[in-house]
């Protein structure tokens, strides 16, 4: 890194010393840093849009080790981060270890990592993308001083084969004996006007892990006969973009989104009218549901549930009055 001294007209190599010669430990020193300015530093450096839910998350009971960060990126995907001083062959493949264990994490499991004094800031970030679709993927995001070219070619290996994994660079610069530092990050891998080409590269397969599935590939998951029947039974009606969940009202703004999972149909409502929370929980064989400022959500799990859902949505939504929420300052729905 070259310092610029104008009236010389030099410019002026700084000193580059390393994260440990420096004095910086990767937990207390580089990890607390990012932690505490995300934004700053995956925004600005990284051209990242990520939520950080925490640090030092246990991704399974089954071992002791731990993820140095965890996020949420604009499209739902979990991010698992590693970060290194230096650079460690096994920083790889300890982060898909534990993208590995938290793939199967529900939503409920990644909100419980929210601090409480971030929950208002992730009710934004999760009103701001849809983000209906949390953990369907995983990333890695790999941060080092240094990478191995073992470590370069198995990601990019991986990545032709639709996983998606990143590597940052880290570099620190100082500005004399005792001034000023300066960190810089850069993207090595894949290279950022070819990111989207690789992480589509190699075969169809890359190309069906970038993609969500749409209804009819979900249904094979649900294994409720009773889900299965409603949703086969409606797969004309109107849908999200990603053609993932069934849509309400079939035209005009967008207020339930349907979607298949693992043994039950998950709903979100986008907007809040009065005595919704308590009006759910009378109608529905289960208290599932999930409050928010701005949206609710809840399982239909049998055909009682699917009744009172599908009668409200037929003959009484379209005389609802919905009360403020992010969503209403979006204007008309444009299917997402």
């Amino acid at each position: 890194m070259l310092k610029v001294d104008r009236s010389a007209g030099k410019l002026v190599k700084l000193a580059e010393p390393t994260l440990s010669t420096a004095g910086w430990e990767e937990r207390s020193s580089l990890q607390e840093l990012i932690l505490h300015n995300a934004d700053e530093f995956f925004q600005q450096e990284c051209h990242e849009t990520l939520f950080i839910l925490r640090d030092e998350v246990e991704p399974s009971v089954e071992v002791g080790d731990r993820i140095d960060l965890l996020a949420i990126d604009n499209d739902g995907k979990a991010v698992v981060i590693e970060l290194k001083r230096g650079s460690h062959k096994l920083q790889l493949l300890q982060s898909l270890s534990y993208a590995a264990m938290i793939s199967d994490w529900e939503v409920e499991q990644f909100e419980a990592l929210i601090p409480e004094s971030k929950r208002e800031l992730f009710n934004v970030f999760f009103g701001e993308h849809d983000l209906e679709n949390i953990n369907e993927f995983q990333r890695v995001i790999l941060i080092a001083e240094s990478f191995d070219f073992e470590v370069l070619k198995t990601a990019e290996w991986l990545t032709a084969s639709g996983i998606n994994i990143t590597c940052y660079k880290l570099q620190l610069a100082k500005d004399g004996d005792g001034g000023t530092e300066y960190l810089s990050v850069v993207q090595i891998f894949p290279p950022r006007e070819l990111a989207k080409q690789a992480r589509r590269r190699g075969s169809l397969r890359s190309e069906r892990a970038n993609k969500f599935p749409e209804i009819e590939q979900l249904l094979p998951m649900c294994g409720n006969t009773e889900i299965v029947s409603y949703f086969t039974a409606s797969l004309a009606m109107r849908r999200n973009r990603r053609r993932n969940s069934l849509v309400y009202p079939p035209t005009g703004k967008m207020r339930f989104r349907v979607m298949p999972k693992n043994g039950y149909a998950r709903v979100s409502q986008l907007g809040r009218f009065d005595g919704d929370q308590a009006f759910w929980n009378e109608q529905l064989s289960q208290a599932t549901l999930k409050a928010r400022p701005s949206d609710l959500r809840f399982r239909l799990n049998n055909e009682g549930d699917l009744k009172a859902f599908t009668s409200f949505a037929e003959e009484k939504l379209s005389g609802t009055v919905w009360t403020k929420s992010a969503a209403d300052d979006e204007g008309e729905d444009n299917g997402d």
